[in-house]
């Protein structure tokens, strides 16, 4: 499972930094806000899983 997530959270990452960069490439500071505020869900949810997985299973995924 942890093979699958860290797969799919990559991506996930991986595409938010790249709409973040777009979105300041072109000077949009409404998409730029909105890439920023996915980014940071992200980042957010990344916290959240590792913090439960450290409390149930003693290790970060």
């Amino acid at each position: 499972m942890n093979a699958l997530y860290h797969r799919l959270i990559t991506g996930i990452r991986t595409n938010a930094e790249r709409d973040l960069r777009l979105a300041h490439a072109a000077g949009n500071a409404a998409d730029q806000a909105r890439a920023q505020a996915r980014l940071d869900t992200v980042e957010a949810a990344l916290g959240i899983h590792g913090g439960a997985h450290l409390q149930t299973h003693g290790t970060r995924p």
